[in-house]
């Protein structure tokens, strides 16, 4: 994103999101589900959720609100990046 190529960071978020985090960490997780792999998992969605807010603030929005968080700001984009 600091040279300006929104496409390429913006392919290199969703082949993250799509391909590794719900093709594989997720199916991977199922096979040894425990607290630590859940909290694990919800921190990079959350994480995930900042990166991609730039490019879908709608759809990041909707699913940051219905997010189960304690320390939850008004609107995902005040969260720290």
């Amino acid at each position: 994103m600091g040279k300006y190529q929104l496409g390429h960071a913006l392919r290199l978020l969703y082949d993250f999101f799509w391909h590794k985090f719900a093709d594989v960490y997720i199916e991977k997780a199922k096979e040894q589900m425990s607290q630590e792999t859940e909290t694990i998992l919800f921190f990079v969605l959350q994480e995930s959720l900042k990166m991609i807010h730039p490019f879908m603030p709608f759809v990041t929005e909707a699913i940051y609100q219905n997010l189960p968080l304690k320390d939850k700001k008004e609107f995902l984009m005040i969260e720290s990046f």
